[in-house]
């Protein structure tokens, strides 16, 4: 039998084992966004998850279905309250948290190495971000935590059954979002540029390949029945993006990691690709190499798309740290650094996390809410007041065009917002040319008489890329109200609203005129 004594240590080195820390560190996630998920309004992401609901399919335009069926999931179970929308994605964020304290362990990181990398997950400002809302973003980075992490298992001793564990997760992660399928392309190319190219002379990868094509495929067979538009959407999509020149996007990089998580990010990194203890791993440094090169030269993409490649270099920094800070007396260093990380949490958190009915950010720099927000501030803005005055115009018309008219949006956000708020208004739901709601098409509705509001509709003849002129669509097309929207945000800023009469064609023959797939 133990001693009463030995029992207290034992107890004692069970609570602050590795496992258990990690295990707080990873509800402390969960409780920032559960205690943080009211604070303000809708992401426009997630009112256009909210429409993909009502439409579940094995794809979307832009999106694989995962997404949208782990939202219906939580609908059906939670509802569709803010507080209730955020758990999936907490949860998801606490799981990442602590698939990166794993990481670290099985590349050889002890309490300290794992603690670190968990650590640097949960301060770090794009977790916090992304974790906030319920869109792709939170199970897009768990997926990729999960890949990452099989890649480490698959790195240190080579199985069949860790062959087969890839293949499903990247197919489910192809599921979640399409970042995989730059990924796994890039960890491939590595794995030809190190002696680990020899693993491809066996049939074990091959059978990886096949189980993750055979999973991502109902997304693909998606694709390929209607016309492969995602091919067109991704060069608008890059085409209306900011472009970033590397320096910029590496400089956000370090920045939404956490500054003070930047150098061992950077340690990670070189470690990788040069230090024999983390040989085994190399491929992993080589990919994000890989993966930098191809996000900032080829597809000049955003700095937050890359986020998820930081997280295993994160963990070998905290791995290379760990061992540089064994014994002597830097030994200090280790608490230091783990409360100013600490410090820095809580310091970012009021920055880029919804608080106390307004974002922190607002009341502490502007005031007078006259300066544009961050966009993960002002996507959240004006939405119930936009779907308001829209009501109020549909209200205006007399009953017998209340009884036949059409709300059409310019935006996947506008339609979005008009399906999920105007149900307490009496309006109908709304059509868009804009991404699903483009596919999902207008059905029967006649168009005689249309509601047509949004930033990328006009009375004028301007065609430019996404423009609509309703002159052109219509013989009657009246300017009755604009939209003003929210100081603080740019984004939906007048918005103008029209009532269209006597279409000039039906809304099913104009309706492949109006695609505009961003």
């Amino acid at each position: 039998m133990l001693h009463p004594r030995g029992t207290r240590i034992l107890s004692r080195d069970l609570w602050l084992s590795a496992g258990a820390i990690l295990g707080y560190l990873a509800v402390a996630k969960l409780l920032v966004h559960v205690l943080t998920s009211t604070g303000y309004g809708y992401f426009v992401d997630e009112l256009y998850y909210l429409a993909m609901v009502k439409h579940l399919d094995f794809g979307y335009v832009d999106v694989p279905p995962a997404v949208p069926a782990l939202m219906a999931i939580s609908n059906s179970i939670l509802g569709t309250s803010l507080s209730s929308l955020h758990l999936f994605p907490a949860l998801a964020g606490a799981a990442t948290v602590a698939i990166a304290g794993l990481i670290a362990r099985e590349m050889g990181g002890g309490r300290f190495a794992q603690v670190l990398a968990a650590l640097f997950v949960l301060v770090a400002p794009v977790w916090l971000v992304l974790d906030s809302w319920f869109a792709y973003d939170a199970f897009d980075q768990l997926a990729t935590a999960m890949l990452f992490y099989v890649w480490v298992l698959l790195m240190k001793e080579e199985t069949p059954r860790r062959w087969v564990a890839l293949g499903l997760v990247a197919g489910l992660g192809f599921l979640t979002k399409l970042s995989t399928a730059f990924t796994c392309p890039a960890l491939g190319l590595a794995l030809l540029l190190t002696w680990r190219r020899r693993s491809l002379a066996t049939r074990w990868p091959w059978i990886a390949v096949a189980i993750a094509a055979l999973v991502a495929s109902p997304f693909v067979a998606w694709q390929a029945i209607h016309g492969w538009p995602i091919l067109t959407y991704l060069p608008n999509y890059a085409q209306y993006r900011t472009h970033q020149d590397p320096t910029a996007f590496v400089t956000d990089l370090l920045t939404f990691v956490n500054p003070l998580a930047a150098p061992v990010l950077l340690i990670g990194l070189a470690g990788l690709l040069v230090r024999r203890d983390l040989e085994n791993f190399r491929t992993i440094g080589l990919a994000f190499v890989i993966l930098l090169a191809g996000f900032t030269a080829i597809l000049h993409t955003e700095a937050r798309m890359l986020a998820s490649a930081c997280l295993p270099l994160l963990a070998a920094g905290a791995v290379v740290v760990e061992r540089m800070l064994q014994g002597g007396r830097r030994r200090w260093i280790k608490p230091a650094y783990v409360m100013l990380l600490a410090a820095s949490g809580m310091w970012f958190a009021p920055l880029v996390l919804p608080m106390a009915g307004e974002p922190a950010i607002v009341a502490a720099s502007q005031p007078q809410a006259k300066t544009p927000l961050p966009d993960y501030f002002a996507m959240r803005e004006g939405w119930p007041e936009m779907v308001q005055e829209v009501a109020a115009v549909y209200g205006s018309l007399p009953e017998a065009d209340r009884k036949q008219a059409v709300i059409l949006a310019g935006t996947y956000a506008e339609a979005g917002a008009i399906d999920f708020f105007g149900g307490q208004y009496g309006l109908p739901a709304a059509i868009s040319n804009d991404l699903g709601f483009q596919v999902w098409g207008p059905g029967p509705l006649r168009g005689d008489v249309v509601i047509a509001f949004g930033v990328r509709f006009t009375d004028s003849d301007a065609a430019a890329a996404g423009t609509v002129p309703l002159q052109k669509l219509w013989d009657e097309v009246v300017p009755v109200d604009t939209i003003r929207g929210p100081n603080s945000s740019p984004w939906e800023q007048n918005v103008p609203v029209f009532i269209c009469r006597h279409p000039r064609v039906s809304l099913q023959e104009m309706w492949a005129t109006l695609e505009f797939y961003y």
